[in-house]
């Protein structure tokens, strides 16, 4: 069967991807909404936000901290994810070292605002320890989190003891 626009290779590719992708949305390992979001820019031919201040700006935050588009850079995003509590008052080393004994790492800036984008709920702290910058005398790592009704992208300083009730994204290594 030969195909006006591409070759049979390109179109037998394209369906092993597209089954490639049902497959991980129906294990789970991809978000729903997400992936639909993503085909829908594929078929609209939209291009994907790809700098840090358009995927800041897509996300329709109610305040973003400063430093962290004149501070941090977008790393790759790693898709499998989780969100540990631990429940207790912890350091960030010892946030890392409970997250590593399981066989997960701490999640980056880029996977906080993939995070933000199609899973989170707006509640409580979310901090991202795999991205910190120095600015201002310390290391800043960015967290979201929701004040009222209003929902921000912020810093917090590394050497912090978090809260009992901060949760952590990360990301399998």
């Amino acid at each position: 069967m030969t195909r006006r626009r591409v070759t049979d290779e390109q179109y037998t590719a394209l369906d092993r991807r597209l089954d490639e992708v049902k497959r991980r949305v129906d294990e789970g390992t991809l978000v729903f909404q997400a992936t639909m979001d993503a085909l829908q820019h594929v078929v609209e031919g939209l291009r994907f936000e790809t700098s840090l201040s358009n995927i800041i700006a897509a996300l329709k935050l109610d305040w973003v901290n400063p430093n962290i588009e004149k501070n941090f850079t977008l790393a790759p995003v790693r898709r499998e994810r989780k969100v540990f509590r631990f429940d207790l008052s912890i350091a960030s080393e010892d946030a890392v070292k409970k997250m590593e004994k399981e066989g997960w790492s701490p999640a980056n800036l880029a996977e906080l605002l993939d995070y933000a984008k199609s899973e989170w709920n707006g509640k409580g702290w979310v901090v991202a320890l795999g991205s910190s910058a120095r600015f201002g005398g310390g290391r800043g790592v960015p967290y979201l989190d929701r004040y009222d009704a209003k929902r921000d992208l912020a810093l917090a300083w590394w050497g912090n003891d978090w809260d009992g009730g901060c949760r952590f994204l990360a990301a399998r290594n």
